[in-house]
């Protein structure tokens, strides 16, 4: 399923973007794969096998790119059978390992060992003849050389000390008995060994060198074919400062399909797979939460996550957006909408099966999306979604904070030529917020949430904290909450009833609101009441100085005022 899903798609300025990255810091050459037919990896396989002299690739990603998908879908479906069958495809997932730098080595020959064997013999071990032909060079040596008189006294003795000999260098000597299998293959049966080591990017800087330069030891002593699916955080690990420096490579990027396109890729699957009688003798699925669907409503299943998520480009294009368009990611957020009780997709299912016209209100969607499987947003429970106007109790700012980093950040990339200066460095975004009166530490604390919930991201994606001389830039998550702030009324209001507030007159009167039956009208005063507070509280700590460089963050204020019917909003003055 995951093969005949992968989402063939063309380079978005996403992929342009980490490309230009890549491209600036690298010297190896970069191509882009193009995922339809792959024409450029198979054509490096072709010429692999006919100049008998190899080659090791980076496929490069993002996490959730599909790398693996693309690989084991390639070797499977797309390399033409002719040589497919000249190759010997053998996969090595670092994921099943424990991660320890110390064991890795003997981890890997011992994984090489088995895997081999499963490829060169099928499920049954080597026969003595096999083996024999094998280390038939060591037989050789010992029929004329150091065993040559055992052999003329007693062949079954000579026989058996060998097989001894080659039952104690397989326990022993792995790396050995590796090698030689992989030269039986090229030798014996004419394939070429094609080694992909996957999932190295799950593990620190230190492991992914020792799995690379291990690969190359594989690739630079046998003739074979090495792939390292790898992602760009690692790629820059690996320039900066690690082997990749040292090595000749081949690099593919692999571009980001866009969220719709692979949730059509799945709709269109299931849909064939009902039209073609597929799993007819099967009861019921049994899906999250204890939805159930049976195989008659799985027409009804497909129909309704196609209007939800593919007909509707405000919802797939939300979804890619929140998940910084990596597809796990995206597919965990509609995981989340499908089995949100708001959502009620039982009920969207009925609805299909009985005829009557299926519409989804866009305000479910949007609730089920910001509370998950909560009656109302939780932001211990959300790992997408991020309440932009939240202070915090032990240094209390203006709860526009967060916004004002994002508009900055947002003006820098509208003026910025290329992708290399959409980034700006903490230390400059500090001292933009000064005269404004919001303290380093507050840029950094706010910044450092915003970082941990992927609204923004640094230059060097090695970094997990933030520094001074770090150069960040706004992600598409970071966009995308910006328009729910300016926006999404279901977004607001939510943030509404969950953000802490300092003045008990404000919390008094969103309580009147809320106590009521709450038609259209009262929750847009709800917002309204809930930005007037904001923006009040934002006059109290902050002073946004009269320079063109602040007209950003002037037009964040009006525009929230205007968006919401706030009254509070005015030039602000100084505390």
């Amino acid at each position: 399923m995951l093969a005949r899903c992968f989402g063939q798609s063309k380079e978005s300025r996403e992929a342009d973007a980490s490309l230009e990255k890549i491209t600036r810091n690298l010297i190896n050459r970069i191509d882009v794969v193009e995922s339809v037919e792959g024409g450029e990896l198979q054509e490096h396989i072709r010429t692999a096998v006919d100049t008998q002299r190899g080659e090791f690739v980076l496929i490069i990603g993002n996490k959730g790119a599909g790398k693996s998908t693309f690989i084991d879908r390639f070797f499977r479906l797309v390399l033409e059978k002719q040589l497919r069958d000249r190759c010997l495809v053998i996969r090595i997932d670092l994921a099943d390992s424990d991660g320890n730098i110390e064991t890795i080595v003997d981890w890997l020959f011992d994984k090489l060992k088995d895997t081999i064997e499963v490829a060169l013999f099928g499920n049954r071990p080597p026969t003595y003849e096999e083996l024999q032909g094998i280390f038939f060079s060591e037989y050789e040596r010992w029929l004329v050389g150091e065993h040559k008189h055992l052999y003329e006294r007693d062949k079954m003795a000579f026989k058996e000390k060998f097989g001894a000999y080659i039952a104690d260098l397989v326990d022993e000597h792995p790396d050995k008995y590796v090698r030689r299998l992989l030269r039986d293959s090229i030798k014996s049966r004419k394939r070429m060994p094609c080694v992909v080591f996957d999932n190295t990017d799950h593990f620190p800087q230190k492991f992914q060198e020792h799995v690379f330069q291990f690969a190359q030891s594989i690739h630079r002593s046998n003739f074979s074919f090495v792939i390292c699916p790898i992602t760009d955080r690692t790629i820059w690990q690996l320039s900066k400062s690690g082997p990749l420096q040292s090595y000749d490579t081949t690099a593919f990027y692999l571009p980001v399909p866009s969220t719709k396109d692979v949730l059509e890729k799945r709709v269109s699957y299931l849909k064939e797979r009902i039209d073609q009688g597929a799993d007819k003798d099967k009861g019921t699925y049994v899906l999250t939460k204890g939805l159930r669907l049976s195989i008659d409503d799985l027409n009804a299943f497909a129909a309704c996550i196609d209007d939800v998520f593919v007909k509707t480009d405000y919802v797939s294009r939300t979804v890619g957006w929140l998940s910084n368009h990596d597809i796990r990611r995206s597919l965990n957020i509609a995981k989340r909408i499908v089995t949100s009780p708001i959502v009620s997709m039982e009920d969207l299912v009925k609805t299909y099966i009985s005829e009557r016209k299926l519409a989804v209100p866009m305000m479910r969607i949007q609730q089920a999306l910001i509370f998950g499987d909560h009656s109302q947003f939780n932001q211990e429970a959300s790992d997408y979604i991020l309440n932009v106007f939240t202070v915090h109790a032990d240094q209390i700012t203006s709860p526009l904070a967060k916004l004002a980093i994002l508009r900055v950040l947002m003006d820098k990339e509208k003026q910025a030529g290329n992708a290399e200066h959409t980034y700006m460095s903490l230390q400059d975004i500090q001292n933009y917020f000064e005269p404004c009166g919001l303290s380093h530490s507050a840029v950094r604390r706010h910044a450092t949430e915003l970082l941990k919930y992927r609204l923004i991201e640094p230059y060097d994606p090695t970094d997990q904290g933030v520094q001074e001389e770090q150069r960040l830039r706004l992600t598409h998550s970071g966009h995308i909450h910006y328009e729910f702030a300016l926006g999404n009324d279901v977004y607001v209001s939510s943030m509404a009833l969950t953000t802490g507030m300092r003045r008990h007159d404000a919390v008094m009167k969103l309580r009147e609101i809320r106590s009521k039956k709450m038609v259209r009208a009262d929750w847009i005063a709800l917002n309204r009441e809930f930005i007037e507070y904001v923006l009040d509280e934002d006059k109290r700590f902050l002073v946004i100085p009269e320079l063109p460089a602040y007209d950003g963050q002037k037009t964040l204020r009006g525009d929230l005022s205007h968006v919401w019917h706030a009254s509070v909003f005015s030039q602000p003055a100084a505390v």
